[in-house]
């Protein structure tokens, strides 16, 4: 509670403990003077101006942001004459967290989803423009157009098993099995095919076809087709991008490169 002059009338506790205020004779003091605080002086102001109760939001950063949900509303005597105000801050903090995590969530689904559609629907579009297609060649399309329409299935799949999982209704794992790596490397070529086609980029696959795995072939697969599509979009045209898998340490490593100068370590 502050006067008409930004005295202190009143702190409680939690305000105190917020602001990390720890002298007692704060009553009477000049409210700069005790919480150095550029947004809560600005709302006070603010709310000092104001003939009906404002709401804000103030940023504490001597720990990292902290974020709080200001309330303030004039303050009056038993004459019903005005003496001040009374601001209630709450910390949302977690809330504002929160919030960001959706939204980088919902651009990540975003840019997962965007990447299989943009395929079936140039892939659909060429079969309809072109009458006198190869049978062969539109058999191929619509095999290439069936694996994106599978990848889309099997994000939602991810999608409802995450929310199964936060909700503890299950305790899903996901599934691995041994299999040969080279096989997943050509799909997710093939899938790529037509994009780097269009670039005309030379894409180049370094695996032994011996080589076999424990994985979980769906999920690898959709990674490594994101990271391909990126490579070949960044790419001048006529540039060459490989994928390559092999074995150090006992561990599968697998690799998208290209000719471009990568990323700068501070993004990294």
């Amino acid at each position: 509670a502050i006067d008409q002059d930004e005295r202190i009338i009143t702190l409680n506790h939690a305000i105190k403990r917020l602001f990390g205020i720890e002298r007692e004779d704060y009553v009477g003091m000049s409210l700069q003077g005790v919480i150095r605080n550029k947004d809560l002086n600005q709302f006070i102001e603010k709310a000092m101006r104001a003939s009906s109760p404002v709401e804000g939001e103030i940023t504490i950063s001597s720990n990292g942001n902290q974020f709080l949900q200001a309330h303030g509303t004039v303050l009056l005597n038993e004459e019903g004459r005005k003496v001040g105000v009374v601001v209630a801050l709450n910390d949302v903090t977690r809330l504002r967290m929160l919030e960001n995590l959706r939204q980088e969530f919902v651009a990540n689904v975003s840019h997962e989803l965007r990447t299989p559609i943009t395929a079936i629907k140039g892939f659909v579009e060429t079969l309809l423009d072109d009458e006198q297609m190869d049978p062969s060649q539109a058999e191929k399309f619509l095999r290439i157009t069936l694996k994106h329409v599978d990848r889309l299935n099997a994000i939602i799949e991810d999608l409802l098993s995450l929310s199964r999982i936060e909700q503890k209704e299950s305790k899903e794992r996901i599934e691995t099995r041994e299999e040969a790596i080279l096989p997943r490397l050509l799909s997710v070529v093939e899938i790529c095919e037509p994009k780097a086609r269009g670039k005309k980029i030379d894409v180049r696959i370094d695996c032994d076809p011996a080589l076999k795995v424990v994985i979980n072939a769906p999920l690898v697969e959709q990674a490594l087709v994101n990271l391909m599509d990126n490579a070949i979009q960044y790419s001048e045209e006529g540039a060459t991008v490989w994928i390559k898998a092999e074995v150090t340490g006992g561990q599968l490593s697998l690799h998208v490169l290209d000719e471009r100068c990568g990323m700068e370590e501070e993004h990294l």
